[in-house]
């Protein structure tokens, strides 16, 4: 089946949509006459009827993630565990796949044997490193699995980054097939091209002439703050002409904290004198406590947050205690950090599945504090022993955020309890 046998609303004129050149254009067009029904980073999906969806690329990794999944190989080869693609747009701007329905981490289980965890588990072990432990029944029960082992064989041929693998939104389920990978665009080099550059945020393409259909793709480059996406050249003039996107130096990552309830929190902080807070914007008292799980995601979108909201649920059914260890602070020239040090072999756990998804990070092992205030410098010491006395304080936390990294307002801030 290709694009022009799918079932349309009747107010998508497919002609009209093939003409679009722009981006601004293919979502304006898309918004108005399908039903939206997923977003991320880099690519924006929408439902065409009961058996298609229709992809659209937002940016350069969507576009590299579409290439990757039209690939006529890929899908010759793996289409029994795959939505496969039926249509794409020739510079990979779009592509129409087969519609896969949701399932639930329960569902997969019960279909496969096995979770998501387990299989994540043998494809890490078989194709980096042998770190997870997996016991010798479940070994040869991988190894007999004729889903797992064309999941390992694709991985290795098509050197797919495998993070994803370990998702419930990367799996669905599809009549006459069953299980199938829905999302399997992102390769290595794409992740290390596009996810893995701390330093560029990109923006969305809005800008494409009229004659995209005639540019090639050329091989990503970052100059002068820009990203080269396309390049043109005229036959007759021999004038060369680029798609750019610019980008942004400031390295900014999305947040999961577990919100605290700790008695008395106003008045600890009264202990600390005023003179000696460093109050400038983003600093000062802590004023509502909370510990962070993780800092760094690279991704920000609504499938990331769901996909944290089912991994606190499976994973925590009543308040999370944390236990104060002690006092300590963190020294910088410009002020010193006061805060609690606290263990919980919950948050330990939440942390290393959370490090799954693509983020930056500089601390290999995880250490759970909750920061009372930021000090001018030198002063943490004095508080520290002011600090030292409070006794069997009780940690607890029923609540979680998810703080976007667009801003730091409030405004893109996602919160729920346990």
């Amino acid at each position: 089946m290709n694009i022009e046998e799918a079932e349309y609303p009747s107010n998508f004129d497919l002609n009209y949509f093939k003409s679009l050149k722009t981006y601004k254009e293919r979502v304006t067009y898309c918004n108005d006459t399908l039903k939206k029904i997923g977003v991320g980073s880099s690519r924006i999906v929408y439902q065409i009827d009961n058996k298609t969806v229709l992809k659209l690329a937002k940016n350069s990794k969507g576009i590299e993630q579409n290439l990757t999944e039209a690939d006529g190989t890929l899908n010759d080869w793996y289409g029994d565990i795959i939505a496969q693609v039926l249509e794409s747009h020739p510079n990979d701007l779009w592509i129409e796949s087969e519609l896969a329905k949701k399932i639930t981490p329960n569902r997969f289980k019960q279909l496969k044997g096995y979770t998501i965890n387990n299989l994540f588990s043998y494809l890490y072990n078989t194709l980096k490193k042998n770190q997870y432990q997996l016991s010798p029944e479940m070994k040869e029960l991988f190894n007999e699995d004729e889903f797992a082992q064309q999941v390992l064989d694709m991985c290795g041929n098509f050197d797919m980054e495998i993070g994803d693998f370990n998702r419930i939104s990367t799996y669905g389920e599809i009549d006459g097939k069953g299980i199938v990978i829905t999302d399997y665009g992102l390769t290595k080099s794409t992740y290390q091209d596009f996810y893995q550059r701390e330093n560029v945020n990109e923006e969305i393409i809005e800008d494409n002439p009229d004659n995209i259909d005639n540019y090639k793709k050329t091989k990503l480059v970052v100059n002068e703050n820009k990203i080269i996406l396309f390049e043109h050249i005229d036959k007759e003039s021999k004038k060369k002409t680029i798609i750019t996107t610019k980008v942004d130096n400031k390295p900014n990552f999305g947040c999961l904290m577990l919100d605290l309830n700790i008695p008395n929190w106003d008045k600890l902080l009264d202990i600390i004198q005023q003179e000696d807070v460093y109050d400038e914007i983003g600093f000062g008292k802590e004023s509502e406590a909370h510990c962070t799980i993780l800092y760094g995601f690279h991704l920000d979108n609504d499938n990331l947050v769901n996909e944290l909201k089912e991994i606190t649920k499976e994973n925590c059914s009543e308040p999370i205690k944390l236990n104060v260890t002690g006092v300590s602070c963190f020294n910088s020239k410009d002020f010193d950090v006061l805060k609690f040090d606290v263990q919980s072999e919950k948050l330990t756990e939440l942390n290393k599945v959370c490090k799954e998804f693509p983020h930056t990070n500089s601390f290999p092992t995880y250490h759970g504090h909750v920061t009372i205030c930021y000090l001018k410098p030198n002063l943490g010491e004095k508080y520290i022993k002011l600090f030292e006395n409070i006794k069997n304080l009780s940690i607890f936390g029923n609540e979680f955020t998810y703080s976007s990294k667009k801003t730091n307002d409030g405004k893109n801030k996602n919160t729920w309890k346990i």
